[in-house]
């Protein structure tokens, strides 16, 4: 019996998380990267979210006015027809949401007619949105180029007829608190 050896000695046999450590680390370090990941996207949606409540809590001129601040990142060569349309459906909406009119699924000539029969409007204001929405009808249906002087007059007419616009909204709010308190 003396003359039976072992071919080889013994043989060590590691614990598995030594065996493999390097695969157990590369599997930790994706985790942690995805938990990372997962985290940023998450507070990136609820800093969305919070600045989409922020928009809610603001009345529909300053909303109106917001969102017309956005649509001038369109006042480029070749994005008149953008420009036009994020400005007149800033000025619907705004129509819509402050006066309670249906605006948004009108022509521009049924709008003004049915505006100037209501005549929530005084000349003035109709007029600058009449000037405001041609322009955008030019530039929509035409497809008529503006230099970026008249990108510049449409938001400015956008923005002159807000104005009047939140003047005849503010007094008709007054109007409305002041037969209210004469009824109670």
């Amino acid at each position: 019996m003396e003359d039976i050896h072992d071919i080889k000695g013994l043989i060590e046999i590691l614990p598995f998380w030594r065996e493999h450590f390097l695969l157990i680390l590369i599997i930790g370090g994706l985790l942690c990267f995805s938990l990372a990941l997962l985290l940023y996207f998450k507070l990136k949606q609820k800093n969305k979210n919070s600045k989409d409540l922020d928009l809610l809590k603001l009345t529909p001129y300053e909303r109106a006015i917001h969102d017309l601040m956005d649509a001038e990142e369109y006042m480029k060569p070749g994005f008149d027809k953008v420009l036009s349309t994020k400005a007149s459906d800033v000025i619907r909406r705004y129509l819509e949401e402050a006066f309670k009119l249906q605006a948004s699924e009108k022509t521009t000539e049924e709008f003004l007619s049915g505006l100037s029969k209501e005549r929530i409007f005084n000349e003035k204001a109709l007029a600058a949105l009449a000037g405001f929405l041609e322009m955008c009808d030019l530039a929509k249906f035409a497809k008529v180029e503006f230099s970026h002087h008249e990108q510049t007059i449409l938001v400015e007419r956008a923005n002159d007829f807000l104005e009047l616009a939140h003047r005849e909204e503010v007094s008709v709010c007054e109007k409305v608190k002041t037969e209210e308190i004469e009824i109670a």
